[in-house]
């Protein structure tokens, strides 16, 4: 797939800018309101729709990030709503201010080192803090490190020990019948489905049924029924209660079904929303949420009511190739009792998801 970014002061002009650019046969990734009014759209053009076998490196032939496509800008350089450019600076500014709290805060904790850790305890602690993880946490594990090189043969496995005691994962991932993906805008929900989907045709399982439930974003199924075709999966549409239930229905026979939603905001009523449409799932429908590495322990903390009235079971953390601080994810999911489920590691389909697991904890946290 090609990738492209269009911006325009409304959502049609940038639909019709890139449709003229990349044609009709393209799929729409994401739509994202700008600070300063106007949105920008991300969209790709499948360069060979019908080889399942290249889909991991089709989807993985450029990032969501890649540079925009210089004749889209260069029509648009005149309206100053479409300043691409400003965009980007101004997120790369929000997120070094980000870090650079984090880091006083690590600095703050280094201070206060607990005496009774031995010296190679106390470095897993500075290790675990540099990566996001909080200080209680990154003590527990530390002692529990030390604990585990006692028993154990060698130090991978006391951190991997030692990590799985303080950040649950999710047994089975991958043999729920029926899963449900909730999360915020932009934590990669979508996406997840379809790496999931696509793991599962290339090892050889039937093609999962594909429902979207979402009446939020535009594009929500032209996106996942681009995946839909490539994968020979079916795709329904449930935008109320009653076609959630068809949908089910016509998909009771298949091995996996896979539910995309709506992205929960700070509005109580998009989070009603999508617990209506969950119903007919009844106790069979398994909640899966989806959080980005990258957001902040203040978000995660906004996020998780919503999370938790929709009886989210297990997560799954995805980007976190982009993150330096994959630790807040993980100090978040410990506090709120929530097990890991897959690790998303970048945007290629499916090569970039792997079942969570201590070692894949061990290898983002501290680079062990």
């Amino acid at each position: 797939m090609i990738y492209r970014r269009f911006s325009a002061a409304s959502t049609e002009e940038a639909l019709r800018r890139l449709r003229e650019t990349l044609g009709d046969d393209v799929l729409v990734l994401s739509t994202e309101s700008e600070p300063a009014g106007g949105v920008v759209i991300t969209a790709a053009v499948d360069d060979d729709p019908g080889a399942l076998e290249a889909l991991g490196a089709s989807v993985g032939s450029a990032s969501v990030g890649s540079a925009p496509d210089p004749q889209a800008i260069g029509a648009s350089r005149s309206d100053p709503l479409l300043g691409l450019d400003l965009a980007m600076i101004r997120t790369q500014l929000d997120q070094l201010g980000q870090r650079m709290h984090q880091m006083h805060d690590v600095l703050v904790d280094r201070e206060e080192a607990d005496p009774t850790l031995g010296a190679e305890a106390r470095d897993l602690v500075k290790r675990l803090l540099s990566s996001g993880l909080g200080r209680r946490l990154a003590d527990r594990i530390a002692h529990s490190y030390e604990r585990e090189l006692t028993l154990l043969a060698s130090r991978s496995e006391a951190l991997h020990a030692s990590l799985a005691e303080h950040v649950a994962v999710a047994p089975e991932v991958d043999r729920r019948r029926l899963v449900a993906f909730v999360g915020p805008t932009g934590s990669g929900k979508t996406t997840t489905i379809a790496k999931v989907a696509a793991r599962r045709v290339l090892e050889g399982g039937e093609p999962p049924g594909l429902v979207v439930a979402d009446n939020q974003r535009i594009g929500a199924v032209e996106q996942l029924g681009a995946y839909a075709r490539l994968l020979s999966a079916p795709l329904h549409v449930a935008r109320d209660v009653d076609e959630m239930r068809t949908a089910l229905a016509s998909l009771a026979d298949r091995k996996m079904v896979l539910v995309d939603t709506a992205a929960l905001s700070s509005d109580p009523a998009g989070c009603a929303e999508v617990k209506a449409l969950l119903a007919p799932g009844g106790r069979e429908m398994h909640v899966s949420a989806v959080v980005s590495a990258s957001c902040s322990s203040r978000s995660l903390e906004r996020v998780w009511p919503q999370l938790a009235q929709l009886r989210a079971e297990s997560c799954v953390v995805t980007r976190l190739d982009e993150c330096g601080d994959p630790g807040t994810a993980c100090t978040w999911l410990s506090e709120v009792g929530l097990p890991l489920s897959w690790l998303g590691t970048g945007q290629r389909v499916p090569d970039d998801i792997v079942p969570a697991s201590a070692a894949g904890l061990a290898r983002w946290l501290v680079a062990a």
